[in-house]
């Protein structure tokens, strides 16, 4: 008898869950179902996180040994690595008893987002001790399920234990989604739709769309459409459930609209929400989906009063919506980017409140958000560039670099990203540190206390080597170290300035301008921000009054020497890694292979048909595919990460694309180091991988890189 066959058999057998029949249980117990169920809807910012948590803890304590409760405490903060305070408590709650199984494989479980290796280990361990014990290889097996530890056998193996142990879980038959085994797939399917539709209320909500994505991949491309209809047929009943204002309710419903692409689904989510919900952070949301549908912002091709047109009403709506939700999240974020961006459109006695409403926010709320640098380092920065509460700057800045230490206590476990993705990732705190150090040097100069302010420029300076925001031998390392040099170059002229040293002030500020001379020129596309604006015309001052003359200020920037080792424009690309052989088909049917690479140079866009920065930027990935089409060198390719196929077909059709695209995960995972989407590279005439690319300068300019590349011997 088959594996699956006798799993199903055995199931078939287990009314609703096991936790009756194993020493561990497989589902919860209904009381704890309910009372999860009776949780505060966590996703609600407005409300403070200890509110939120206190029913939790206060079931955590009643509980302390249930998984289930556990499992939902976990899942609350462990993605949410900065509240650093509930890792300590939970941690410290699992070490207390080192001996349970239980607790150490709560232990393990919280352990993987920062040490997986760690973590994997003490799964392993357990498995070994207590083989009657089935969640660590559930555990194991979602540890696949993220980039760069994608292992469709090991899945398989661990999720084949687990559901041999608990063939009534939700919770395994929905993993599927990180094997490959067909029958696996289509079996898991058919099992899960039996436990969903024996079961239709609030616990089975996330688990449906995880259905859908098994069918979609299971089904032959001439079935697809029934497996929509009979996604709208689930859609019909999970209708009748009483609604709820929470994220999972609406995310479902979202995922439903966007596979089946049914316009009605999607009308009957807003209208619902705007009914039962009209309060609530979801019918803001629904509110600001619904004008930017009505309102599209022009594209890139737009004419420069039709862009400015454009903004004045979406400006106009922004204010308007914002009066209207004060206290949504997405609202107060909005804000707080508009003011700390250096927007010099808003008064600057209605910055401070902005300012003061999202600090508070992100104080009672810690989890709706994180930043870098820290909140008070941020706020520090604000009141240095406006010349207000300085009396509170010096102490903010200790408590920011108190904060930044802590706050990355628990850093997201990078140790499964390929190297070149590693290397480009910035250290948080030395980041933190460096955003510090030039708070405080610059409040120093606007209080004339000139001693501190030189103190702290040498030690910002010798910091730039001391505490490199980047790995050594990164593409970022050098270019970065001189970024962060001449962002003392401005500092160390204002303090010449203040000392009396005209000469050496404007040498300072002449090596800072440098690098800005052609854009303010106009040879240069880009245009400064408001921040830079404001230093610039600083510096323009000063140099007009030390006897520069107005036609000689572009040439006066641009006379100062570049640093030996600067690159212009984009860092150059390597070419060092040979792709994996492969072969796999598009959706319009045809077959790639390494050898179709190879002899000319390729365009890769890597994306999901769910990545809004993704879909933005298609029309352009568009545009370059139209612009080589038909030609022999150089040509585009771009990989789906979705689940299943559908979804980026429909997609495609429903905007008229016509770029190719392959829909798997798994293929894009072995040719691909990949740490979030979008991203790009460029293979060249001998089959090798760039390192990544810094997507979207110009379809001109990637021509020229494909062109040079397809040149590569």
């Amino acid at each position: 008898m088959k594996f699956w066959t006798l799993i199903l058999l055995l199931s078939s057998f287990v009314p609703g869950s096991s936790y009756a029949q194993a020493s561990y249980p497989c589902g919860p117990a209904p009381e704890i179902r309910q009372a999860l169920n009776g949780l505060p809807n966590m996703a609600d910012y407005r409300i403070p996180f200890e509110q939120r948590m206190k029913p939790l803890r206060a079931l955590l304590e009643k509980y302390p040994r249930d998984l289930f409760v556990q499992r939902r405490y976990q899942d609350t903060f462990r993605q949410k690595f900065t509240i650093y305070q509930e890792f300590d408590r939970a941690l410290a709650m699992y070490r207390s008893k080192p001996g349970d199984p239980i607790f150490r494989y709560l232990e393990a479980r919280l352990t993987a987002g920062f040490d997986t290796a760690k973590a994997e280990a003490m799964l392993n361990d357990l498995i070994a001790k207590e083989p009657n014990f089935p969640w660590p290889h559930l555990t194991i097996a979602e540890l696949t399920d993220r980039s760069g530890a994608r292992d469709a056998k090991k899945a398989e193996t661990h999720l084949r234990a687990f559901l041999a142990a608990c063939p009534s879980s939700v919770e395994g038959w929905a993993l599927l989604r990180t094997v490959e085994d067909p029958e696996m797939i289509r079996n898991g399917a058919t099992r899960l739709r039996a436990l969903l539709e024996a079961r239709v209320d609030s616990w089975s909500l996330p688990y449906w769309r995880y259905l859908w994505d098994l069918e979609f991949r299971s089904a032959p491309k001439d079935q697809q459409e029934p497996v929509r209809q009979r996604v709208l047929k689930d859609v019909a009943v999970l209708q009748k459930l009483p609604p709820e204002a929470t994220r999972e309710w609406n995310s479902l419903f979202q995922y439903a609209a966007t596979l089946t692409k049914d316009q009605g689904v999607l009308s009957w989510l807003e209208e619902t929400v705007l009914k039962q919900f009209p309060t609530s952070p979801l019918a803001a949301s629904v509110e600001s989906a619904r004008w930017l549908r009505a309102h599209p912002r022009p594209g890139r091709d737009a004419k420069p009063e039709e862009m400015k047109e454009y903004l004045a009403i979406e400006r106009a709506w922004t204010e308007e919506f914002q009066k209207r939700w004060p206290e949504d999240s997405n609202v107060i974020w909005d804000r707080w980017m508009m003011i700390s961006g250096g927007s010099a459109t808003l008064p600057a006695d209605e910055r401070l409140p902005i300012a003061d409403a999202f600090a508070a926010m992100m104080r009672r709320s810690p989890d709706a958000g994180s930043m870098t640098p820290t909140l008070p380092i941020a706020l520090a920065r604000l009141y240095v560039q406006w010349q207000a509460r300085l009396d509170q700057v010096p102490g903010l800045i200790a408590d920011g670099l108190r904060d930044a230490e802590l706050e990355n206590k628990y850093q997201r476990d990078s140790s499964l990203l390929a190297e070149e993705i590693r290397k480009s990732q910035s250290d948080p705190i030395a980041l933190s540190i460096w955003r510090a150090q030039l708070t405080l040097a610059e409040f120093y100069l606007l209080e004339g206390k000139l001693d501190q302010a030189r103190d702290a420029i040498q030690i910002g300076l010798a910091n730039v080597e001391r505490r490199p925001l980047y790995p050594a031998g990164s593409d970022f390392a050098q270019r970065d170290a001189e970024d962060r040099r001449r962002s003392w170059l401005r500092l160390q002229g204002r303090l010449a300035e203040l000392e009396g040293d005209p000469p050496k002030a404007l040498a300072f500020y002449q090596s800072f301008m440098q690098p800005y001379a052609n854009m303010l020129s106009g040879k240069a596309k880009a245009v400064p921000g408001p921040e830079l604006s404001n230093q610039i015309a600083e510096i323009k001052k000063f140099y007009l009054a030390s006897g520069g003359k107005e036609e000689s200020w572009l040439e006066w920037m641009a006379s100062a020497p570049k640093p030996a080792s600067a690159v212009s424009g984009t860092e150059r690309l390597r070419y060092d890694v040979l792709l994996a052989n492969f072969e796999a088909k598009d959706l319009n049917g045809k077959t790639w292979r390494l050898a179709d690479l190879k002899g000319k140079a390729t365009f890769i866009d890597i994306w999901a048909t769910w990545c809004g920065v993704c879909r933005a930027q298609h029309p352009e990935l568009q545009k370059l595919y139209d612009s080589i089409k038909g030609r022999r060198d150089i040509q585009v390719l771009s990989f789906s990460r979705d689940e299943a196929a559908y979804p980026a077909e429909s997609y495609m059709k429903e905007k008229k694309y016509g770029f190719p695209v392959i829909v798997s995960k798994d293929l894009v995972e072995k040719l691909f180091p990949v740490a979030g989407l979008p991203m790009y590279w460029i293979i060249d005439a001998q089959g090798r991988r760039s390192s990544p690319y810094r997507w979207f300068i110009s379809v001109d300019r990637v021509i020229a890189d494909l062109q040079e590349a397809a040149a590569k011997k």
